[in-house]
C-alpha cells in the first residue's frame, strides 16, 4: 500500500513544469486548476491577501495554510455564524448563500491551535477519546480569516480554546451540496474509446516531459499505466517519489503482494 501527502505535494513538481509545459502548448487551465496550480498570464497577479491575525499567523508559521490549495476555494466570506442544536453545531451561512453545518465532535477533532495541531503536522486529538456530548458554546469570527471556538462537555478536561481557519471550513464542507459537487469534479473522466492512458517507465524517470504526461493523465483521467517498470526491488518507491514524498504509516513505507 503506498500512502502520499496531500495533492499539494504534487503541486511542487507540476509549477516546475509550466515552462516546458508552455514552451509545447500543453498547458490546461482545467488541468493545472485540479493539481492546485493556476497558469497566471500576468505575472503580477497575485492571490487576494488575507487579514492578519494573531491566530492566522499561527497557522501560517505552522505551515498550515496552505497557497496553493486555498487560493481555489472561493466564497470563504462568512455573512454569519451561529450555535444551533444547543451548541452540538455550529451552522455558518458563507458570501454565496451556502450554508455548512458543522458538527462540535468533528471541529473539536480538526482544531487547529497549536496544543492540537503542532508544527511535526501530527494531529494530537485522540476522536475516540472525544466525550460524545461535546458542545460548542462559543463561536466568533477573529478577523476574515479565522473562528474561534470553545468547547466544553460533561466529561472532566473537556473544556478546550481553539481556532479553525473558514478556508478550512469551506474546502472540506460535507453538505449534500458539498459531497454531490465534490463527487462531480472527483470523477473520472474517460473518453469514449476507454482506452487507459499509458507511459513508458524510462520517460517519467529521466525527463520532465514525461513526468508532466503522467501527472496530466492521473490528473484528467484518474489513473495511468506505467509501462515497462523493472521488477527491482524498491523501483515502487522510486516511482512513487517522482510525484511526491511517501507517507510513512504503521503499515509501512510500501507494501508489496507476491
Amino acid at each position: 500500500m503506498l500512502r502520499y501527502t496531500p495533492k499539494v505535494c504534487i503541486v511542487t513538481r507540476v509549477r516546475k513544469l509550466l515552462a516546458l509545459a508552455q514552451d509545447h502548448n500543453k498547458i490546461t487551465t482545467r488541468s493545472l486548476q485540479r493539481w492546485g496550480a493556476v497558469l497566471l498570464k500576468d505575472k503580477g497577479t497575485r492571490a487576494p491577501s488575507v487579514q492578519q491575525t494573531a491566530n492566522f499567523d499561527s497557522i501560517k508559521r505552522r505551515g498550515f495554510y496552505i497557497d496553493e490549495v486555498y487560493q481555489h476555494v472561493k466564497h470563504t466570506g462568512v455573512r454569519d455564524l451561529s450555535l444551533v442544536d444547543d451548541g452540538k453545531n455550529i451552522q455558518v451561512t458563507w458570501e454565496d448563500q451556502h450554508i455548512s453545518r458543522f458538527h462540535a465532535m468533528w471541529l473539536r477533532h480538526n482544531c487547529q491551535c497549536e496544543t492540537c495541531l503542532p508544527q511535526t503536522s501530527t494531529v494530537l486529538v485522540d476522536f475516540s477519546k472525544i466525550d460524545d456530548d461535546i458542545r460548542v458554546t462559543s463561536a466568533r469570527m477573529e478577523g476574515e480569516d479565522v473562528i474561534n471556538l470553545t468547547w466544553t462537555g460533561q466529561a472532566r478536561d473537556t473544556h478546550h480554546e481553539g481556532f479553525i481557519l473558514t478556508k478550512f471550513l469551506r474546502h472540506y464542507c460535507y453538505s449534500e451540496a458539498a459531497e454531490r459537487k465534490r463527487r462531480t469534479e472527483r470523477a473520472m473522466n474517460f473518453d469514449n474509446d476507454r482506452v487507459i492512458p499509458e507511459v513508458e517507465f524510462d520517460d517519467v524517470m529521466k525527463n520532465e516531459e514525461g513526468l508532466y504526461k503522467w501527472l496530466t493523465a492521473l490528473s484528467d483521467r484518474g489513473l495511468c499505466l506505467v509501462k515497462s517498470v523493472p521488477t527491482v526491488r524498491g523501483t515502487i518507491r522510486q516511482v512513487a517519489e517522482r510525484i511526491a514524498p511517501i507517507q510513512h504509516t504503521i503499515y509501512g513505507d510500501v507494501s508489496t503482494k507476491q
